[in-house]
């Protein structure tokens, strides 16, 4: 039986952060949105090889779901460049959370999904595997820790009080 994580966040690769948050804002009222810039991403493993990435990142919620914008600013090899070709932009990656990382990795794994990349930050966890044959784009698992559950709790929480307008872009840390 295949795990039975409900989907948190859809993320997207993007050209330019700030252009693609005013068209989630204006369009559909996603926000706010906290933005992390310019994070490099070093220990990771692409591919089984050692790869650093650098981009910046902007979450913002819509209901229940998470939207992710990622905009890349490292050259390829890396998990952002794969489907999507050097300096592609659109539908990237699902996310799921695990409360316990081993196993829910273990038994993508055991269905024989293939990890694609792979790194931590700040004590949490997370892998893609690629899903895209059949799905057309990546699963991420990310580990269900105290300090994510912090971050997604403030993004989350910024929403249904906010009113479309008033600081759509913010810091995340």
């Amino acid at each position: 039986m295949p795990t039975r994580l409900p989907i948190m966040q859809y993320a997207y690769v993007v050209d330019d952060l700030d252009t693609a948050i005013g068209h989630w804002v204006e369009a559909l009222g996603v926000g706010p949105f906290f933005v992390l810039r310019n994070v490099a991403v070093v220990g990771s493993l692409y591919r089984g090889k050692p790869v650093h990435t650098h981009h910046s990142v902007a979450m913002g919620q819509a209901g229940d779901a998470q939207i992710e914008l990622i905009q890349v600013h490292s050259e390829p090899p890396h998990i952002y460049s794969d489907h999507l070709g050097v300096g592609g932009t659109g539908f990237h990656h699902v996310a799921v959370l695990a409360d316990d990382f081993d196993a829910t990795v273990a038994e993508l794994s055991g269905q024989g999904l293939e990890i694609v990349q792979q790194h931590e930050y700040k004590g949490t966890r997370l892998c893609y595997f690629d899903t895209t044959r059949t799905l057309r784009y990546f699963l991420e698992v990310l580990e269900n820790t105290e300090f994510l559950a912090g971050l997604l709790a403030k993004v989350r929480d910024a929403h249904p009080g906010w009113d479309g307008i008033t600081d759509p872009i913010r810091p995340l840390i």
